[in-house]
């Protein structure tokens, strides 16, 4: 066991990085925090992450475990949507402090976190610690993990990266008890809810065990060098089991989501997020935006280069940067990587800037270290060195470059005159004063470079606890009216994205990237508009020929609007008429919310159903002339006829259609109670999402759920009176449960017994 002397420089070290990554939050993104506006930029940050977090961790706090949204379009799967990180174990701080503190206190933890892997990776490939500390530091305040304080579960997923490579060279070193530290890891990271990045240190890792294997088979230890990838690979998939209770229920919403199946091409996924080289040069030198990563990394990969400290470090954080580059360039390498089966889901190439700011902080590191080792070389030596000329002509070409563009970058020239000052002196006191004047100029440039301009959510709290009117009134009426609010208004505080979760009301346009395929079909035939990155994710607006039929089957009465956009106009041209058809303007000014009286309500008794066979077919008949969806049904069937057939005609047809009473009597989101009383047998029809895992009883009897009207459900009920009850109990995560269960007993077990055998052959010996 290491003596407290050998834990002193790691543990002054840690205080040291997570004091300077509190002063970092503090001076370069609170302070600096001037911009008012929701831009593409931080709209996650208000739009997204908070109302998740916020209503995941209230509803743990009281006791429930949030399975179902019932706020979001006509309903969606709350756990299974992932990126909430409930169960995430840093996430716990959201149990004892508000939202928008705890935002701040986990952004400092995870860049301390950053910073702390990244100084631990490089001690671990021989770095020094002056360059350790470079190499952290040049991690955590890069331009990208910086701008990803804006998305906090895209932050501390980056922020596992090194410990990611760290934990696994253990592995590969054969070190006793790496294999079960990296398997918790693994699994922690798996929870964060964001899949993207823990991919990326996942890839990153795979480099280094090629590396590592590589070496050991120069040495002929080939059993060694199976053995411990198989190990590494074994990690992977035991974490992978220990957190299937949270990646099943994803995985069943992934496949119905409008991404999986080809719903995200390359041209969209590169489209909407990829650098050009000249633009990423430009930063680069520059030292500013999110591919900054300091003035030294430009030249760092030639100062690093050299004999002493072995040549992975060298060779791994090339390898990243250069990779890394490729793909955020979004060229053939990023193609390669979007044809693996969960890439598929993701776009924008430029994410790959934590694998590329991961590789140059080792250079970095390494550069350093490197003019440590050459301090007493004579200038001779130095001078008819290729590698140090090769990077003093590289800095010059750089600044060269942007003088010629019209630009300049000063920290830059500072390094070169750093590096100038350390190849003119002689002696390595003055040496080192020279090293330590270019670890001066790198981090300044990464502290003035790397800054966070919009102003954070605990600073501005009015847009989150901004309440609207209009959500009062769906509650007054108490039949869970649902409310359209317009994509145009996402920057007004009150009704931005995700209202609907904040104030426990149904709006049926809201964001979602795991957005079913079911609603791109029905929300698309409601309106030809289209996202430009060709994407369906929960938002479309209300323009053309709109199909207001298909938005009352979804019980949306108040449609909340820009005064100036199309939808506005058309409302405003249809007053309401005797059957209600029209729209009653009910709130003016610059934004206006009309009431459709003709919407229906969230459930109601039809008595005749006809089949379809598909989803095409079910909206065709939904929207075809004379369709009445209060005297019938459409469900999809397996062998459905034509549609439009009638197959239960009520007795009498063509008379006025008898009425049934219909109550809801409690609505929560994992369970709805309603009460029937109905003149004959027909069908109960709750606007509600039709999915895997909810389940109906009729009078305590279970019944069948059928997919009704293409997105809801419907339930068959008998003449008189009727009690139904909804309840979501998805089988997805009770068979997560269980493997995860059984995966944590396994390894349990696996321990129990090798630490007996241990105890076994200690006392033989």
């Amino acid at each position: 066991m290491p003596s407290l002397r050998a834990w002193r420089m790691p543990g002054l070290a840690g205080l040291l990085l997570l004091a300077l990554a509190l002063l970092f939050w503090k001076l370069r993104i609170l302070d600096t925090g001037v911009n008012l506006e929701l831009t593409l930029e931080n709209v996650d940050l208000y739009n997204s992450h908070y109302p998740m977090t916020w209503f995941g961790f209230r509803a743990l706090r009281e006791g429930r475990l949030p399975l179902w949204n019932p706020w979001q379009f006509v309903g969606e799967p709350f756990l299974a949507a992932y990126y909430g990180g409930l169960f995430y174990p840093l996430n716990a701080i959201y149990l004892v402090t508000s939202v928008p503190l705890g935002m701040e206190l986990s952004g400092v933890l995870h860049m301390g976190l950053a910073a702390g892997g990244m100084a631990a990776l490089a001690r671990r490939l021989r770095i020094d610690w002056p360059g350790a500390l470079v190499a952290a530091f040049t991690f955590a305040w890069s331009g990208w993990f910086v701008f990803s304080t804006n998305q906090p579960r895209i932050l501390a997923a980056i922020a596992w990266l090194p410990w990611t490579l760290w934990l696994l060279d253990r592995v590969l070193a054969g070190e006793r008890r790496a294999g079960l530290v990296f398997t918790l890891g693994v699994a922690a990271q798996l929870l964060i809810g964001d899949a993207e990045h823990v991919l990326h240190g996942l890839l990153a890792g795979a480099l280094l065990v090629v590396l590592r294997v590589c070496e050991l088979a120069a040495r002929g230890a080939w059993r060694d060098a199976l053995a411990r990838s198989a190990r590494c690979a074994g990690g992977v998939a035991v974490a992978v089991g220990l957190t299937a209770f949270q990646l099943l229920p994803t995985l069943e919403l992934v496949q119905r989501s409008a991404r999986s199946a080809g719903g995200l091409d390359v041209l969209h996924a590169v489209g909407s997020g990829v650098y050009t080289s000249a633009l990423f040069l430009s930063q680069a030198a520059e030292t500013t935006g999110w591919v900054t990563v300091g003035a030294l990394p430009l030249i760092a990969a030639l100062l690093a280069l050299g004999r002493g400290r072995g040549a992975l470090p060298w060779l791994l954080g090339a390898a990243m940067a250069l990779i890394g580059t490729q793909l955020v360039l979004g060229g053939a390498l990023f193609r390669l990587y979007h044809e693996l089966p969960l890439a598929q889901l993701f776009r924008r190439p430029y994410k790959f800037l934590d694998v590329y700011a991961c590789g140059q902080a080792l250079l970095a590191g390494l550069a350093v270290a490197r003019l440590g080792d050459e301090a007493d070389a004579t200038r001779r030596e130095l001078w008819s060195d290729a590698r140090w000329l090769g990077a003093l002509v590289l800095a010059a070409l750089a600044l060269y470059f942007l003088h010629d563009a019209g630009r300049s970058s000063p920290w830059l020239a500072a390094l070169l005159l750093a590096l100038a000052l350390y190849g003119a002196s002689a002696g390595r006191t003055l040496r080192r004063a020279a090293v330590a004047l270019v670890v001066g100029v790198q981090l300044a440039s990464l502290f003035f470079g790397s800054a966070n301009t919009y102003v954070r959510p605990v600073q501005r709290q009015e847009v989150l606890a901004a309440r609207r009117e209009i959500f009062s009134a769906p509650r007054a009426r108490g039949d869970q009216s649902r409310v359209y609010v317009s994509p145009h208004l996402w920057a007004t505080p009150g009704l931005s994205l995700k209202q609907g979760m904040l104030n426990e009301v149904g709006v049926s346009n809201d964001y979602e990237p795991l957005a079913l395929a079911r609603y791109a079909e029905f929300f698309g035939a409601v309106s030809p508009w289209r996202s430009p990155d060709g994407l369906f994710n929960g938002r479309y607006r209300l323009v053309d020929d709109i199909k207001w039929c298909l938005l009352d089957l979804t019980g949306t009465r108040y449609y909340v609007v820009r005064r100036t956009e199309e939808a506005a106009s058309r409302m405003s041209a249809h007053p309401p008429g005797p059957d209600g058809e029209g729209f009653r303007l009910i709130a003016g000014g610059e934004v206006q919310v009309y009431e459709r009286e003709a919407a229906l309500p969230r459930a109601w008794w039809v008595p005749r159903a006809r089949d379809v066979r598909d989803g095409a077919e079910a909206l065709a008949a939904l929207c075809a002339p004379g369709f009445d969806p209060r005297g019938e049904v459409v469900l999809e069937r397996a062998g459905g006829g034509v549609a439009g057939a009638a197959i239960e005609a009520a007795p009498g047809d063509g008379a006025e259609p008898q009425r049934a009473r219909v109550a809801i009597d409690a609505y929560a989101p994992e369970q709805v109670d309603i009460t029937v009383d109905a003149p004959r047998p027909g069908w109960l029809v709750l606007s509600d999402l039709h999915y895997p895992g909810w389940r109906a009883t009729v009078n305590g009897n279970e019944a069948p759920i059928e997919r009704a009207n293409h997105l809801f459900r419907g339930v068959r009920v008998g003449a008189g009176h009727s009690a139904l009850r909804f309840e979501f109990r998805p089988a997805s995560l009770r068979n997560g449960a269980l493997v995860s269960g059984a995966t944590a007993l396994s390894l349990a077990a696996g321990l129990g017994l090798w630490a007996w055998r241990g105890r076994r052959a200690a006392g033989a010996v």
